[in-house]
């Protein structure tokens, strides 16, 4: 089964093999093709179980990391830029980001309501205030309502 999905012009297509899982028959995404503007394949990124491959027209074939270090390669980062990411980015794209655009500001949002407890929260806290004293680039900004009791105990009151 092939899927299209489209802009004003064919965006990508995705293409399926029937599958069984504990329900029955399924389809299971096997294939995903990006399109230039000329309707020319970019690139096919292939899925295999939890592995991701990227292959181009001429034959190169890379990995999900190698692929983002390629896009991050190309944007040639500079001092100028900055570069928000969210904390439960998996390292697969976080670390072609520190390798390639390490020139950059990074700048790391997390949600801590929705990710971690209290207990992770102050561990985060701690971290960050370690590597300011090594690095007095790096802050943390807490933002949000709280709860009195928490935020009073932090305060030192």
């Amino acid at each position: 089964m092939r899927t299209e999905y489209y802009t004003d012009i064919l965006s990508y297509a995705d293409c399926y093999v029937t599958d069984v899982s504990e329900t029955g028959s399924c389809p299971r995404l096997t294939r995903r093709t990006f399109y230039n503007r000329d309707g020319g394949a970019v690139y096919d990124q292939i899925f295999e179980g939890e592995t991701e491959w990227y292959i181009f027209p001429d034959g190169r074939l890379c990995s999900k990391s190698e692929f983002i270090g390629l896009f991050v390669k190309r944007l040639n980062l500079t001092e100028e830029d900055i570069v928000l990411a969210d904390r439960s980015a998996q390292f697969d794209f976080v670390q072609p980001l520190f390798q390639f655009g390490r020139k950059a500001r990074f700048i790391t949002v997390f949600h801590s309501g929705h990710f971690f407890e209290k207990e992770k929260i102050e561990w985060i806290i701690r971290s960050v205030v370690k590597a300011h004293e090594k690095n007095p680039e790096i802050y943390l900004d807490i933002y949000g309502r709280g709860e009195a009791g928490y935020t009073k105990r932090h305060r030192g009151s």
